[in-house]
């Protein structure tokens, strides 16, 4: 998971991208970065899909809308308990797994961004978010992550 963050008080300044296992340390920064107050402005939030994931021959990153903790059913009848992330796509994954709504038991939204593909309400950010994408893409598919 990749958090783009931009200096809220400053529009001319470079994005910091930071990169989180997807669990607690993510949501919490969320939740710091949009405390009233803070000057830290949150571009994108971007989930890197590897190819067996994603279907595609390469890592893909896609903007990330909704971070939730739930129960679902997988195959075999078995319940599993993780964090589920809604990308802008609709598609909701786990770290390991595709999660289809279906399936889904129970469910608590912890953080939810914008509206996708962008923040409206923020339209300076839009070229950063794509660029962000490429360029989390980019770096993924050379090192062969």
């Amino acid at each position: 998971m990749y958090v783009g963050v931009l200096n809220g008080l400053d529009r001319e300044a470079d994005v910091q991208i930071k990169g989180f296992e997807c669990g607690t340390e993510l949501v919490k920064f969320l939740d710091r970065c949009n405390r009233e107050g803070s000057t830290s402005c949150i571009v994108d939030v971007q989930l890197a899909l590897p190819p067996w994931l994603n279907t595609t021959d390469s890592w893909v990153a896609q903007s990330l809308i909704a971070i939730a903790h739930g129960r679902f059913q997988v195959p075999g009848g078995r319940a599993r308990t993780k964090y589920i992330f809604q990308v802008a796509s609709g598609l909701m994954y786990t770290d390991d797994a595709l999660v289809f709504p279906v399936n889904i038991q129970e469910c608590t939204i912890l953080y939810k961004m914008g509206d996708p593909p962008g923040f409206g309400q923020q339209p300076h950010l839009e070229p950063h978010q794509v660029q962000m994408s490429a360029l989390i893409g980019s770096l993924l598919n050379a090192a062969g992550a």
